[in-house]
């Protein structure tokens, strides 16, 4: 009778916890716990429903009542593990990542979340080790590889990034972050044939990557492509009106094609966004140097000189400026 009663209750929690109704959910799980105080998968579900609700001490409270009644139900470790990093306390719930995949090492899922607590922690190899077994058990996890693709290149070491990388971005055709990690990495690696493949997939993809289009622009750039780079940096300002670095770069392309009136335009509206831009204030000075207008000239690399924190950079924008000054002498002497 009392086991009968047990399921009526649990049954109507079921149906308020699919309304999302949390509160009256848990007030009947609490009433079958009653009549079945031992039930550890009614504990189990309360924890859960506590967790959603944020309610992180008494979701702790419940999986540990299952953990005390069922030592070995590996599940209740990890879910009381989200439970303690919720709280904060991330070597608690790496304990308890730990505990549980003693009871069941093949669990995909807890070599990944114990990898990305050890992430969390900074400790960059043990996150690598955690994420391999991940995907030794599910090699067709494609966030696992993908994480593990970018420890691989937080660490620099690039032909592992690559061989884990590069056949899924060959696999999945809806990867675009990951067809922009291999172009990123190609980049710079500098094989820009690899990486305008990767980019150029990324953005087919995803048309409004805005960093792939940045990288894209840079790539044609280095392959002394500036038509192209052009085509890319204006698809990018195109989409955000307010990405400085994309109308700098957009600039630069357009001064390697000798187009000076735009390339002024774009450096101007770098300058409109971000009034710290120092390379802008640098290109400018040297156009209008370039233009003998020295006033305008002088006065930007002045700005450029006042700006940087960097005495190499200092130093060739102070040799600017003596010429300057030089000249305005020599101008002045001659009239």
């Amino acid at each position: 009778m009392q086991s009968q009663q047990s399921e009526e209750y649990i049954k109507i929690a079921e149906e308020f916890k699919e309304q999302g109704d949390n509160d009256q959910a848990v007030a009947n799980y609490l009433k079958s716990l009653e009549f079945d105080p031992e039930n550890i998968i009614t504990w189990f579900r309360l924890g859960f429903i506590y967790y959603d609700m944020f309610e992180f001490d008494k979701s702790i409270e419940a999986y540990e009542k299952v953990i005390m009644s069922a030592p070995d139900f590996s599940d209740a470790y990890f879910t009381l593990a989200n439970a303690w990093f919720a709280k904060g306390n991330v070597e608690k719930a790496m304990e308890l990542y730990e505990q549980g995949l003693e009871r069941d090492p093949n669990s995909s899922e807890g070599w990944y979340a114990l990898g990305s607590l050890y992430y969390e922690k900074n400790n960059i190899e043990a996150s690598i080790n955690c994420y391999k077994k991940s995907l030794a058990i599910k090699p067709e996890n494609v966030m696992v590889a993908q994480n593990l693709g970018a420890m691989y290149l937080a660490l620099g070491d690039l032909e592992p990034a690559i061989a884990i990388l590069e056949p899924l971005a060959n696999q999945n055709e809806n990867l675009p972050e990951l067809c922009y990690a291999l172009g990123s990495i190609y980049y710079n690696s500098d094989d820009y044939d690899k990486a305008l493949f990767y980019l150029k997939k990324a953005i087919s993809i995803d048309p409004n990557m805005e960093k792939a289009l940045f990288d894209l622009g840079k790539c044609y750039q280095k392959m002394f492509n500036n038509n192209q780079a052009i085509m890319s940096f204006r698809k990018l300002v195109k989409i955000d009106s307010e990405n400085y670095g994309g109308h700098y770069e957009l600039g630069n392309s357009y001064f390697a094609e000798k187009m000076i009136e735009q390339a002024i335009e774009e450096y101007e509206k770098a300058l409109e966004l971000n009034r710290k831009d120092i390379r802008s204030y640098y290109a400018l000075g040297k156009i209008y140097l370039n233009k003998n207008n020295f006033r305008k000239a002088l006065n930007y690399f002045e700005t450029a000189k006042h700006l940087s924190p960097q005495e190499e950079v200092t130093n060739e924008i102070n040799n600017y400026i003596q010429n300057i000054n030089d000249q305005i002498k020599k101008s002045a002497t001659n009239n």
